[in-house]
């Protein structure tokens, strides 16, 4: 009988000790546990004193009122001009560390594609003039978006054979792969390179923004080999 106890004891013990474990590799490493609310970042998610007219918290701030919230990452900002698509870019188009010259190089980028559109905008007549976008920041988002590839081909081998197979991707996979064509188009343009960095993403950005240029024309192509080989899509499942 005791040995028939001493078994159930460590056969529950046992259990125990695998449902923690099970739960912590869940967790995994974050020291945030699962009750704690993401920090909230845009000033647009409340009103500025966080309360609505009723003096009670806004509807975006009222399921935070009694929970704990993770602290904001050292790259994120409260700031109205912040934008969290622009520090990505930032983040992967630096090099050795020079973060700080990067976000020099954009903000000079800016200023030219500002230049461009003013000039398209003032030299446009007064029908056309509605349709020149002339805020950088807003081209910048749409040329990001017109470059980003829904879905890609992965090779696959079956039977001896190698096929490629359409897999979509999910909004930040192709958002970091569009990023990733427009800096390689910008740098490696050909030797010697007589235009500045600023003047060439600008450039760049500009023919994402209407649809054309090298970025968009890859996208495309992509686009076109998945369309031709999506009778392998099956393949996807094993």
């Amino acid at each position: 009988m005791a040995f028939i106890c001493g078994s159930i004891h460590l056969l529950l013990k046992s259990h125990l000790k695998l449902a923690v474990t099970t739960r912590l590799s869940a967790i995994g490493l974050s020291q945030w546990t699962p009750q704690y609310a993401e920090p909230v970042l845009d000033w647009m998610d409340g009103d500025s004193d966080g309360e609505g007219q009723s003096g009670q918290p806004s509807d975006g701030l009222s399921e935070l009122s009694f929970r704990p919230i993770k602290a904001r990452q050292s790259s994120h900002s409260c700031s109205l001009f912040f934008d969290d698509l622009l520090n990505r870019f930032i983040s992967k188009a630096h090099l050795k560390g020079q973060k700080a010259m990067m976000r020099d190089l954009m903000r000079d980028t800016f200023g030219v594609m500002k230049s461009i559109q003013l000039q398209k905008y003032n030299a446009a007549d007064d029908a056309n003039k509605e349709h020149i976008q002339c805020d950088p920041l807003v081209i910048f988002h749409t040329a990001l978006a017109n470059c980003r590839p829904l879905i890609i081909t992965r090779p696959i081998k079956r039977g001896g054979a190698t096929y490629q197979v359409p897999y979509p991707l999910r909004l930040k996979e192709s958002e970091e792969m569009a990023m990733r064509w427009i800096i390689h188009a910008v740098r490696d343009r050909p030797k010697p390179k007589k235009t500045f960095f600023p003047d060439v993403m600008a450039k760049e950005l500009i023919d994402a923004y209407y649809n054309e240029g090298k970025v968009v024309k890859k996208k495309q192509d992509i686009h076109r080999v998945c369309e031709a080989n999506r009778a392998y899509a099956h393949y996807r499942w094993g």
